[in-house]
């Protein structure tokens, strides 16, 4: 009788292969997410039972969880490239499905609404440093139907109220040495002051609404040009530029500047004459908001000319230039009231802010600047003459036009005084083209992947324009642009404690918060930074004896400063001066005399 085989039992010690893979894949993919989810929120910092879970830098996850990746590619290579292949597929049909249900339109609406979202719940809404409050508080002088200002002392005192030292910081003496006058330009304040009709807080919404509007403009320019899907990306780009968010947080005029100039392209390269007339009053709005951009209205002009492929429209840039007269008019009887003149302004002469000198080290920070806050991909649209010259003749001087408004842009800031190494917020200036830099620098590309399959152009393109989002919000959230509103606070408080606590006869010593405490509170403002250094002491007991009480509102490190400014002839003061009331790093000291 044949005896029966049984088959002998293998002992296995520990989980197969295929198991040991598995755990390894699904390591490696939840790594990759923690590290993803550290890279967005900045970090985590928890207490759990005691426990205290930080975790701060992204890069180590993200190491470890390629590195379980590669391992398991290597030690399973059939069933990698079996997963890769199946994962490609359904991508494929995913990105055709997207890319196809998807339209430029809605893309570039996602990301005009981004932009105004990012504005209203990242805003600053605060009347703070020198910027902020000179315009605001200009606003509010308009809206007042006036140009210049007083100085709000109740009776003169003789010898030590010069107007320099009771100008808070965004204004200047005006021609007579008595009123003040904003040193900012009219433009942005003439915007925000109708809303100051509604409430106090409604000129914050300008600069959201206006980011909204550039960012749809960036991709309606696009639209026109022929070049939807570019001028879709282009303002996704543009609503995550680290320059743009930045001042798209503040209540400053280069949002609403590069808007008005981002409207009077579109508008110029509309076909009718009413679109050539309201582009004109575009362009004199963003020359009242920056006057020494005027230059580009030439171009605008321009392109009101061209704008029709068939024959060239001069009655077009007549009618451009006729509207933008009024508002080039209106400056300088705005600017010959406040400075004695139409050709000054309130940052002095000419030659103290452009010089030929500037243009080297500005060729140095400038392009740095962008290339660090907006990676090497916008730099692209230097080449954009090699691609122009091979497009249609009826977009062809559209597009030569756009790119020298970039150009032009730049040009104008390069003989511009120059900043420290650092100060990378100054690209705030070349705001303007930015947007069209980022046209010109995606509409080579955009051509190219309409040449291609759908789905084959958006498995191109969709990584590529999420890495850039990616980087760019990473970049402004490194550089604060989400937390300016945090450290603004102080302007606020220090402010409404000197409007309802401090007596009604105060006098505030102030310097970086003179701007703020003249919005908010409305007292009288004694600028030390302009006071004698030897006379500060003589200073405040002449207000006292005039029958003011002096205190100080400043800033920690400000204090430090009066002690170097002043010295020993202000020991006395200073020694005197008795903390009242802290917010963040403000300080509100009394002077008892």
């Amino acid at each position: 009788m044949e005896q029966q085989r049984i088959p002998a039992t293998r002992h296995r010690h520990g989980p197969s292969p295929r198991r040991r893979t598995a755990a390894l894949w699904l390591i490696g993919a939840l790594v990759l997410v923690y590290s993803g989810v550290i890279a967005a929120t900045g970090g985590i910092d928890l207490t759990v039972g005691g426990l205290r879970i930080r975790s701060r830098t992204w890069q180590r996850p993200a190491g470890l969880g390629l590195a379980c990746l590669a391992v398991v590619a290597v030690a399973d290579r059939r069933r990698a490239i079996a997963v890769s292949r199946q994962l490609g597929i359904a991508a494929a049909h995913a990105l055709d499905r997207l890319w196809l249900g998807v339209p430029p339109a809605g893309v570039a609406i996602v990301a005009t609404a981004w932009a105004l979202g990012a504005g209203l719940v990242f805003g600053t809404n605060t009347a703070g440093g020198a910027d902020s409050s000179g315009y605001l508080n200009q606003a509010k002088l308009l809206a007042r139907g006036q140009v210049v200002d007083q100085s709000r002392l109740r009776e003169p005192v003789p010898g030590v109220a010069g107007a320099f030292r009771l100008a808070p910081l965004g204004y200047r003496p005006a021609p007579d040495g008595e009123r003040l006058a904003p040193t900012y330009p009219p433009g942005y304040p003439l915007l925000m002051a109708p809303a100051f009709l509604i409430s106090e807080r409604a000129p914050f919404f300008v600069v959201p609404l206006c980011g909204a509007l550039a960012v749809w403009l960036t991709f309606a320019i696009g639209r026109r040009l022929g070049e939807t899907g570019a001028g879709a990306a282009a303002a996704v780009l543009t609503s995550v530029s680290p320059t743009f968010l930045y001042q798209l947080v503040q209540p400053m005029g280069d949002v609403p500047v590069t808007a008005a100039w981002l409207l009077a392209l579109y508008l110029a390269t509309g076909r009718t004459d009413l679109s050539a007339a309201a582009a004109g009053l575009a362009a004199g709005v963003a020359v009242l908001i920056r006057p020494n951009l005027l230059p580009l209205a030439v171009l605008v002009w321009a392109a009101c000319a061209v704008a029709d492929p068939a024959r060239w429209r001069w009655r077009r840039a007549a009618l451009s230039i006729a509207t933008a007269i009024p508002a080039v008019v209106a400056l300088g009887a705005i600017q010959s009231v406040r400075f004695g003149s139409p050709l000054l302004s309130g940052y002095g002469p000419t030659s103290d802010l452009f010089a030929w000198a500037n243009i080297g080290p500005n060729l140095d920070r400038y392009p740095r600047w962008m290339i660090e806050t907006h990676t090497p991909a916008i730099a692209l649209f230097l080449l954009a003459p090699v691609w122009i010259v091979r497009t249609g003749r009826e977009s062809r001087p559209l597009f030569w036009l756009v790119w020298l408004f970039a150009i032009a842009v730049t040009l104008a800031y390069l003989p511009y005084v120059y900043f420290q190494l650092f100060e990378w917020t100054y690209t705030r200036f070349l705001l303007p083209a930015i947007p069209l830099m980022w046209l010109l620098s995606v509409a080579p590309f955009a051509r190219w992947l309409r040449r291609t399959r759908p789905a084959v152009g958006a498995a191109l393109a969709a990584p590529v324009l999420v890495g850039l989002v990616i980087i760019s919000i990473v970049a402004a959230r490194n550089r604060y642009a989400f937390e300016l509103h945090e450290g603004e606070r102080k302007y606020t408080a220090a402010s409404d404690y000197v409007g309802q606590v401090l007596p009604p006869n105060a006098v505030a010593v102030s310097m970086q918060h003179s701007g703020s405490v003249w919005f908010y509170a409305r007292v009288p403002i004694v600028r030390w930074d302009h006071v004698d250094p030897r006379r500060l002491d003589e200073t405040l007991a002449t207000f006292a004896n005039h029958g003011y009480a002096p205190f100080l509102v400043v800033d920690r490190e400000e204090f430090d400063r009066m002690k170097e400014r002043f010295g020993p002839a202000a020991q006395r003061s200073l020694e005197r001066a008795r903390p009242m009331a802290q917010f963040g790093d403000a300080m509100i000291y009394a002077v008892d005399y």
